[in-house]
C-alpha cells in the first residue's frame, strides 16, 4: 500500500471508530514520524556534545596558570562567591592545591549534599585531569564504551562544576569546584570567573546556551 505524504498521515492520527485502536495507515505514519524524530534527536544531540567537548577542550587549553598559590585561591574563591551573589544563587565553593584546601565557602541555602557533590566531582577531576563536565559528556556519548563507565558513583561524580587547576607545561595540580546550580551552570560559573581572573574575558570560551544538555 502506498502511504500518503507524512503531513497527511499525521493529520489522520485518530482512533478508529470500531475498536479504539489506531488505523493501520495512521499507526504506520506515526511510527515512521517517531523514528525520524528520534534519529534526528540523536544526531543533533551528538552534534551538541561534540561542540561542547571541543569548547571545553579550548577552555582547558586557555585557562591555565603560570603559578597558583593561596592568594590566587582566595581571589578566585571570593570572585566565585561574588558572582553567585550577583546572580542571587547559592553555591558551595572549594579550591584545592595538591590535596590542600586553600578556599572553602558554603553560602546560605547550600547543604551537606553540596559538599559531597564537591568531593565526588573533585575525585573525578583529580583522577582524569579533565573537567568533570567533559567527562560526563563523554560518558553520555558512549556509555558502554567509555573508560569512565565503571566509576563508583559513591566516589566519583561525572557532573559539571569542577575544573582542573592547570599549570602551563606542568599539568593538573588541583581543582576549583562549585556545587549548587544545574551542572552546566556550575561549570559556566567557574569558567567565567577564571576568564576574568586570567584577563581572557574577551575570548569566546563560553558554551553555547542553545545546546544545553
Amino acid at each position: 500500500m502506498k502511504l500518503a505524504p507524512l503531513p497527511t498521515r499525521l493529520k489522520r492520527l485518530e482512533l478508529s471508530r470500531s475498536g479504539g485502536t489506531l488505523t493501520s495507515e495512521c499507526a504506520s505514519g506515526f511510527a515512521s514520524a517517531s523514528t525520524h524524530l528520534a534519529a534526528r534527536f540523536i544526531y543533533v544531540n551528538s552534534m551538541n556534545i561534540d561542540q561542547d567537548l571541543a569548547k571545553i577542550a579550548l577552555q582547558e587549553e586557555r585557562l591555565q596558570f603560570k603559578y597558583f598559590d593561596s592568594d590566587a585561591a582566595w581571589a578566585i574563591g571570593t570572585a566565585l562567591r561574588a558572582a553567585a551573589e550577583k546572580r542571587r544563587v547559592a553555591v558551595a565553593v572549594d579550591i584545592q592545591l595538591h590535596g590542600h584546601q586553600l578556599f572553602s565557602c558554603s553560602m546560605q541555602g547550600t547543604t551537606l549534599d553540596n559538599l559531597d557533590w564537591i568531593r565526588r566531582k573533585r575525585n573525578c577531576v583529580m583522577h582524569f585531569h579533565r573537567s568533570s563536565y567533559a567527562i560526563g559528556l563523554e560518558l553520555s556519548r558512549a556509555p558502554a564504551a567509555s573508560p569512565w563507565a565503571g566509576l563508583d558513583p559513591k566516589e566519583f561524580a561525572t557532573h559539571g562544576g569542577c575544573f582542573p587547576i592547570l599549570l602551563a607545561a606542568t599539568g593538573c595540580v588541583g581543582t576549583i569546584t562549585v556545587s549548587g546550580l544545574p551542572q552546566r551552570e556550575d561549570h559556566a560559573l567557574v569558567v567565567s570567573v577564571l576568564q576574568d581572573y586570567l584577563n581572557l574575558a574577551g575570548e569566546d570560551l563560553a558554551l553555547d546556551s542553545s545546546s544545553a544538555l
